[in-house]
Parts: structure tokens; C-alpha cells; sequence
């Protein structure tokens, strides 16, 4: 039978084909072009007829009709616009690695083309499974239908942003060592190896420190720039929240549980706060999670790429993707292995894990050819990594695996029971009283309803990290701010612990909607209540942040210094003890201003008009004693909190 000619679909992917390959050849020989050792003004560069090659091959692609040989060629090819999409999003991706090379040999890279190729390929992608359509979508009426749940989730965000950015570049009034390095480190990443966005610092990623450095040229590299991303984090996360939550157990516990997470004390000092980024995985894993069921639940593959997409953004940003990697390679297995969980899910899952593979490439690339950078971390703080578990099976007696039960045990009791004292200083757990109680009842529920699809995401998570964190990760005191990861599973169980506990008693709000909500609210204002003043009254007034007190001193030194003219000569009394150089929070907000440790007496100095001479608190009456016989100076108390942190004798 004689194949039909000018077939308007067959057309369509032949011009589509030879299109995308124009376009190809042009951005490939444009970035070569870019990328040039030396671009002079010498001619016409030799590259460029692929560029023209391009050009005139997308000219003849949508002018020119298509041979018959080609029409059959294509006709018999499993090809279609899917198909093409996600073609071009594995060609941008591999070219995005590719160029990372090229831009890394230029003396100045500008890696904003390399982001680009990147994001087109992940737009390309997403095209791959999009079937909007915008005329069907009646917005006055899903506004009308909702309006009740937009208003209430938008009153709950909105108290989250007053609450992080209240204050923020003064609330903690101090930086810590890491927030110094971070700040230190991010003005750096015009240069290479920063400068690609791709590249690892002790599994830091360099789009991260970008980011933050991007936000330093709008407000200056201060303190409230360089926490501004944590807050925009910790904000989102309320709304993200809400989605997962919605998603798994319906409205009324997402919102108990958005207000939660919303004026969590702990979540709060890490949205205020830049030394840690977990606070980033509050937002990602619930979306992430969130797109997954939604996913399945409308069978939806755009919701499944838009899921894979975002993890491997996270992934490219925060070390904590790569848990989450092994937690949803374990959950996709499971899926398929047992019959009370969807089976039928295949094609779900793959656009998922399609959209990740892809576009990871150019991560994968940097950590193929750096893999130091990537194990960094897990060198310096890995249970086995490090020895730790081989050394305290020795000094203890204990067998190891009873020592790894240990740590998970410890890791959970993190959440509920023991201080959060790094990156923190605070003395209550990150769970309050209340919010416990309801976090152990609801963790109960959770488990008996796992082979619920939704319940056993939120095991997943929960338990997942826990069990990660415990078995992989040192030191056991940092088991605190790790478990910030799972604060927002955590916060969901503290809503279905509360519903629960509600249609238990009989006030279950198909029953009694009026009881249910006043109990529902007396609750939620209770946490209110608790939290905030647990961070603003009972933490941020006590002056705790920043480990210690030669923590804080480093911080208020370079806050002075930062005062001064960059020629301006400052001395520190120095001793064993408070020395310039221990904390990089100093340079940070000096701006790298030089002082100079003196550890000998104050007499032997001379000093000179517009210098200055910094006390550490061992060293107060030693300055004080000297300025008393040396006038001329201004004498200048710092105080932290009620207690003088710093004395500084500044000479006109």
C-alpha cells in the first residue's frame, strides 16, 4: 500500500527535527565562540560557519518541502512531540556540562549562558508532559470555591514572614563562625572554581553561595543579606507545608500543621540564620513529596517531572538530596514489589526519575572529575567514613550494631528531648511540651495507617531521615539541627496527633464543627504562644547564639572594625583563649580588615592617632589601666546582652 505523502504530522516532525538541530549547532558554536581563549577583533573567527550552517539549515527546514525519502524515514520512527521535548532537554543538559568545561578555562567566566542552557532543559523537559490549558481553567471560580483555605493560608504565611524577618540583621545580634565562612566564601564565586555553579565547598553548593553573593550586591554584605535567603526559605516552607499536608491527611490538618511549622522556635532561628542550610530542605522535600502524590494520586505526569526537576535542583544545592535520592529509590521499588501500594504507578515513576537523570548531568559531570569535593562531608563526619564506629566499639565493648540502635534512638530524641545547642543555644528541644504530646500521638496513627499511599510517604520521610542521620552521620550533638530535615513531617504528625485525638474524644468536626474548632485553636495559639516567646523571649534576650562567648566577642570585634577606615590600624590583647583569626564571622563583617594579635603587654605599643586597641574580656583592666596613664583616647564598652563583652581605647 502506498505510504500518504505530506502527511501533516510526518511534516511536523521532520521540520521539528532538522529545527531542533539548527538550533543545536548555533548554540554549540556560539558557546564555543564565548568561550575563545581571545576574542579580537581579527576577522571574521573560524567557527562561525557553524553558526551560518545553522542558520541556514532552520531557514531550509521551514521553507523548503519535505523530500518523500524523509517523510518515510520519520513516518516509521516512535517519534512525536514528547519525544522531541525530552531529546532537547538531555541535549542542553550535556551541553550545560559540556560548556562548564569550556567556561572554566576563560581567565573572567560568566557562568549566567551555562544557567541558562541548564534551564531550558529543564523547561524542555517540563513541555515534554505540560497539557494546559488555559481556557478550560476557570480561576473566579477556583478562587470562589477556595477562598476560605487561600485566606487562611495566607494569614498563616504572612505572620511566618513577619516573625523571620523581624529584625533579622540584628536578631541574633551576632554571627557564628560558619555564617562568616559562608559570607567569606560567597564573595569569592566570581572567580573559578566558585564561579561554576555546578562546583562543591565541603558539599556547599556554589549555587547556593551565588545566590547569596547576588543578594549581597542589592543590600551589601551584611548581615541581614546574608541571611535574606534562609528567611525567603523558612517563609516558603509554611505554604509548602500545607501542600503536602492537604495531600496527605486533608485541610484542616494542613492548616494546624502550616501554622506549626509557621511559628516553630526552631524553625524560626534557622529562617534567621545562615550557618546552617537545612533550613532549604524544609521547603524542597515537601514539595517534592507533594508533587509525587499528587502525581499518582491524578495521574499526572507533569505534577511527576515537576517533582523530578525540583530534585535535581535540590540536589545540585544541598547535600541532604542525596538522602532523599535513596529514600525515593527504596519507596519506587516498594511500590512496584507490593499489591497495596500502586503497581500501575510505572509510567509516573518514570517521568519522575526521567526528569532527575537528566538533569543532573552537569552535577554528575563536576562531581565525576572533583569526587574530593563531593565526599568532603561524609570524610569529615561519617560514622564510617571517619572511624568513629570501628574507635567507639573499641573504647566501649559495645557491638557496633547496637551502637548504631543507639544513634538513631538518640537522633529521634533530638526532636523531643535534648537541647538544641548547635547553631542554636537554645535550651528546649525542638519540639515543645505540647507539640511533643501531639507529635508521639500522631507518629502512632501514622504508622498504623502505612499501607495508606499518602501515610507511607510521611513514614518514608520521617523515618528515613532519622534512621540516615543516626547510622551515617557525626557527631552525635549535631543530631539537633540535623533533625531540622524532618521538622516538617514532624509538624504534620502533630496535626493528625491533634485530629486525632479530637475524633476520638467525640469532637471530631463532622460532628461537632464549633468544638472542634475552638479546641483546634486554643491548641494552636497555646504553640503560638510557647514558640515565640521560646525564641524571642527565652533565647533571643538571653544572648545565646554562637556557641560561646569567644564566638559572640569575634562577631562584636568585627562589627567594630567594619566601623573603622580600611587604613585604620586596631590591636587585640590577645590570649590563648580570644585571638583574631579563630572565627571568620570577623572578616566577614570587617570586610577583611587586618588586626593584629598582641599577646605581650599593652605597654609595649605605641600607638598612633586613628588606631585602635580592642580588650578581650580576660584583658579589660589591663587596657583600662593603661588609658588611665595614656589620655587622649575615647574608652568604648560593648555590651552583650548586661554583661561588657568588649572594651576598645580608639585614639582620634
Amino acid at each position: 500500500m502506498k505510504e500518504k505523502r505530506n502527511d501533516p504530522l510526518v511534516v511536523h516532525k521532520v521540520r521539528g527535527a532538522f529545527a531542533f538541530l539548527s538550533v543545536l549547532l548555533v548554540i554549540v558554536s556560539q558557546t564555543i565562540l564565548y568561550t575563545a581563549p581571545t576574542r579580537q577583533d581579527t576577522g571574521v573567527p573560524n567557527l562561525m560557519w557553524l553558526s551560518l550552517a545553522g542558520v541556514v539549515l532552520f531557514v531550509l527546514s521551514v521553507s523548503l518541502p519535505i523530500p518523500g525519502f524523509l517523510q518515510t524515514l520519520f513516518n516509521h520512527l516512535p517519534w512525536n512531540d514528547s519525544a522531541g521535548w525530552i531529546t532537547a532537554a538531555i541535549a542542553l543538559s550535556a551541553l550545560t556540562a559540556i560548556s562548564t568545561v569550556w567556561f572554566g578555562k576563560m581567565a573572567d567566566p560568566n557562568y549566567l549562558p551555562v544557567i541558562s542552557l541548564w534551564v531550558a532543559g529543564a523547561g524542555c523537559y517540563l513541555v515534554a508532559f505540560a497539557q494546559l490549558n488555559f481556557q478550560a481553567l476557570n480561576w473566579k471560580k477556583w478562587l470562589a470555591d477556595h477562598s476560605w483555605e487561600a485566606a487562611a493560608v495566607s494569614i498563616v504565611t504572612l505572620l511566618a514572614a513577619i516573625l523571620r524577618f523581624y529584625e533579622l540583621g540584628t536578631i541574633p545580634r551576632v554571627l557564628n563562625g560558619d555564617e562568616g565562612t559562608l559570607g567569606l566564601l560567597a564573595r569569592t564565586t566570581l572567580q573559578n572554581p566558585l564561579a561554576n555553579p555546578f562546583a562543591l565547598w565541603n558539599n556547599l553548593s556554589a549555587i547556593y553561595l551565588q545566590a547569596v553573593n547576588f543578594v549581597f550586591t542589592i543590600f551589601g554584605p551584611t548581615a541581614f543579606a546574608l541571611r535574606l535567603l534562609p528567611a525567603i526559605a523558612g517563609v516558603l516552607s509554611v505554604p509548602a507545608i500545607y501542600l503536602l499536608a492537604r495531600e496527605i491527611a486533608g485541610q484542616r490538618v494542613a492548616l494546624v500543621a502550616a501554622a506549626s511549622l509557621s511559628f516553630s522556635h526552631f524553625d524560626l532561628n534557622f529562617s534567621r540564620t545562615s550557618g546552617s542550610d537545612y533550613i532549604f530542605a524544609t521547603l524542597f522535600i515537601p514539595l517534592i513529596l507533594y508533587f509525587l502524590l499528587a502525581a499518582f494520586e491524578k495521574r499526572s505526569f507533569i505534577n511527576a517531572a515537576l517533582a523530578g526537576v525540583l530534585l535535581a535542583v535540590f540536589f545540585c544545592a544541598n547535600q541532604m538530596a542525596q538522602v532523599l535520592v535513596g529514600l525515593l529509590s527504596a519507596t519506587s521499588l516498594g511500590m512496584l514489589l507490593f499489591t497495596y501500594w500502586r503497581r500501575s504507578a510505572v509510567r509516573e515513576w518514570l517521568a519522575f526519575w526521567g526528569g532527575f537523570v537528566i538533569l543532573i548531568i552537569p552535577e554528575v559531570a563536576y562531581i565525576w572529575q572533583h569526587p574530593d569535593d563531593f565526599l568532603s562531608r561524609m570524610s569529615s563526619s561519617g560514622t564510617f567514613q571517619t572511624g568513629w564506629l570501628a574507635q567507639t566499639a573499641a573504647s566501649t565493648g559495645q557491638p557496633p550494631m547496637l551502637i548504631l540502635a543507639q544513634r538513631v534512638v538518640h537522633a529521634f530524641l533530638s526532636l523531643i528531648y535534648y537541647p538544641s545547642l548547635d547553631y542554636y543555644g537554645s535550651p528546649i528541644p525542638p519540639l515543645t511540651l505540647l507539640s511533643a504530646a501531639l507529635f508521639l500521638m500522631g507518629l502512632g496513627l501514622c504508622l498504623v495507617r502505612i499501607r495508606n499511599l499518602n501515610y507511607l510517604f510521611l513514614n518514608v520521610y520521617f523515618w528515613g531521615f532519622t534512621f540516615a542521620i543516626g547510622i551515617f552521620a557525626i557527631p552525635p550533638s549535631a543530631d539537633t539541627y540535623r533533625m531540622l530535615t524532618v521538622l516538617p513531617a514532624a509538624v504534620v504528625m502533630v496535626a493528625i496527633g491533634l485530629d486525632g485525638i479530637l475524633e476520638t474524644v467525640g469532637v471530631a468536626w463532622e460532628k461537632n464543627r464549633m468544638g472542634y474548632v475552638l479546641f483546634a485553636s486554643l491548641v494552636t495559639i497555646s504553640l503560638l504562644a510557647t514558640n515565640v516567646w521560646a525564641y524571642y523571649g527565652d533565647f533571643a534576650g538571653r544572648c545565646l547564639y554562637a556557641d560561646n562567648t569567644v564566638g559572640r566577642f569575634a562577631s562584636y570585634m568585627g562589627s567594630y572594625a567594619g566601623t573603622l577606615r580600611p587604613e585604620a590600624s586596631i590591636y587585640l590583647l590577645s590570649d590563648d583563649i580570644y585571638r583574631y583569626g579563630t572565627h571568620a564571622s570577623t572578616d566577614f563583617l570587617s570586610g577583611s580588615h587586618p588586626i593584629v594579635n598582641v599577646t605581650s603587654s599593652v605597654d609595649t605599643l605605641a600607638i598612633k592617632p586613628d588606631e585602635s586597641i580592642i580588650a578581650d574580656p580576660n584583658r579589660f583592666a589591663e587596657l583600662e589601666g593603661w588609658a588611665a596613664t595614656h589620655p587622649g583616647g575615647q574608652i568604648h564598652y560593648f555590651y552583650d546582652c548586661a554583661k561588657i563583652i568588649m572594651v576598645v581605647d580608639q585614639v582620634p
